[in-house]
């Protein structure tokens, strides 16, 4: 996961995202810096998710590589999944 794909998060969790020329970014809520429980939260559960998303798609990979004789890795994936 980039910095790009949290700043993409910050702003699904209704954060502002400013950048400036300096290449600096800035995350606000509105027009201000009073950010909301509720909006950190979001964006916890975002980058969260899209990390367990991550981790199935390389366990999976993993699974592939090993010619599908390893069911370990399938087996977290589902697990992940939250499958059994």
């Amino acid at each position: 996961m980039t910095r790009d794909d949290i700043l993409r998060m910050a702003k699904e969790a209704g954060f502002t995202v400013r950048k400036w020329d300096d290449g600096l970014d800035e995350v606000m809520d509105g027009d201000n810096y009073h950010i909301q429980t509720d909006q950190v939260i979001d964006l916890v559960n975002l980058v969260a998710a899209e990390t367990k998303l991550e981790c199935i798609d390389l366990l999976m990979k993993l699974h592939e590589q090993a010619g599908d004789r390893h069911n370990y890795f399938a087996y977290a994936a589902r697990a992940l999944r939250g499958e059994k």
